[in-house]
């Protein structure tokens, strides 16, 4: 099962390799983005980069606006100097390194030899094929699950200082992940303050020191991000394309309203958001292995946290799922009902956003129509919630099963 789960990842890593042409057009983005910022012009110019990947030959009507903070494009500017076709299998070379590595890391946490071998099949058909949605598209997300589990990993075996390096590493692609850097404060972390305060810190120091050594490009920055709170309009990406809590709330709303009414949806949204986290609190205090010496039960606090996160992000497309495959999977191989776990399987697994554009004919980006269909175009989500839901409701022997590797280093 093993290999045959490589075996397919191979197959979409191959058809990436053999068509440039087609593939990757967000690595174009960052691509001409990267160029832009050499020659001194504005990054966040959506017409300038069109322009330029238009003359360029690669994917000018399929570049998205550059979005990401200004100090992002440190992390390009070495891909930017190459030709494009030189850069494109550079990076492509750098995104099968991070699946191996993610491969690898998800052994701390998938328990049992069935559910190991699995793990590749999860990953190239879990979320409607969120792995193979990142190759093509040549996002970012598969870097940024990688480094934030490896992060996670280093801060269960008790190093935090590992864990916040790699976090940070991890948040300067994407701002929202910022919630994950309290991690060390649900594992009590020893340290925990420290490692918290420094990771949480290290984003905003590197915004202000962008904003100082070029202002003009950080507004830019900032009127290019504001425009993802269009998110909330009818025709915005929504389904696969943005399976968040938010989008679909906003959904609902306008089916019930007739269009999306904002302050119905912050509404929704705020408490949502309240209930989650108060559920969150009361399984985080289930997950204690010993409250006398302060013992976590790491691996589920960590799992779970990135679960809640899930939940609450106010935007995750179909590759930002990747980060969500290793969560769920540890929530389900634990779960005792094994029919409910391989009906969830099941759901996860069919590709309901291909179904419904493909053989249907539908726009993705059409509104909403009905409720009966909001299910299966928010599929992601609801699996997601449903591993969650098995994690916060499972009984206490369910969640207290590993101790900690080194109680000693908790204080």
């Amino acid at each position: 099962m093993y290999a045959l789960g490589l075996l397919g990842l191979a197959a979409q890593c191959a058809l990436v390799f053999a068509r440039p042409a087609k593939y990757q057009w967000d690595f174009g983005t960052y691509f001409y983005a990267s160029q832009l910022f050499t020659k001194g012009q504005d990054p966040y110019d959506f017409e300038a980069l069109v322009r330029l990947g238009t003359s360029s030959g690669a994917h000018g009507d399929k570049l998205n606006p550059f979005i990401y903070p200004v100090h992002a494009l440190l992390w390009f500017l070495p891909l930017g100097e190459l030709s494009y076709h030189a850069a494109y299998y550079v990076y492509l070379a750098l995104k099968i390194a991070a699946g191996i590595i993610l491969l690898i890391v998800a052994r701390e946490w998938i328990n049992g030899p069935w559910w190991r071998a699995l793990t590749p099949i999860f990953a190239l058909l879990m979320f409607g094929g969120a792995v193979p949605s990142d190759l093509r598209t040549g996002n970012v997300a598969l870097f940024e699950a990688t480094l934030v589990l490896v992060s996670f990993a280093l801060l269960q075996r008790g190093r935090p200082g590992a864990f916040t390096f790699f976090i940070v590493l991890a948040s300067s692609f994407k701002t929202a992940l910022l919630p994950l850097m309290t991690a060390p404060l649900v594992v009590r972390a020893r340290r925990r303050w420290l490692a918290t305060t420094v990771a949480a810190s290290a984003l905003p120091i590197l915004l202000l020191i962008s904003w100082f050594a070029a202002p003009g490009l950080s507004r830019s920055f900032l009127h290019a991000s504001g425009g993802l709170v269009d998110g909330l309009r009818p025709r915005a990406p929504r389904g696969a394309l943005n399976a968040s809590s938010l989008r679909i709330l906003a959904d609902i709303c306008y089916l019930v309203g007739g269009n999306a009414n904002l302050l119905a949806t912050g509404i929704c949204y705020v408490a949502w958001v309240l209930v989650i986290l108060s559920l969150g609190v009361y399984a985080w205090y289930k997950f204690d292995c010993d409250d006398r010496v302060l013992v976590r039960n790491e691996p589920v606090a960590l799992m779970y946290l990135l679960l809640t996160y899930g939940l609450l992000v106010p935007r995750l497309t179909q590759y930002s799922y990747t980060i969500m495959i290793i969560p769920c999977m540890f929530a389900l191989c634990r779960a005792r009902r094994r029919w409910l776990t391989w009906a969830i399987v099941c759901f996860a697994c069919v590709p309901f956003y291909f179904i419904r554009r493909d053989l249907f004919n539908v726009d993705p980006l059409s509104p909403a129509v009905s409720f009966a269909l909001l299910p299966l175009e928010y599929s992601n989500f609801l699996v997601l919630l449903a591993c969650w839901s098995l994690m916060t409701f499972a009984p206490r022997s369910t969640c207290v099963r590993a101790t900690a590797r080194n109680p000693a280093t908790r204080t």
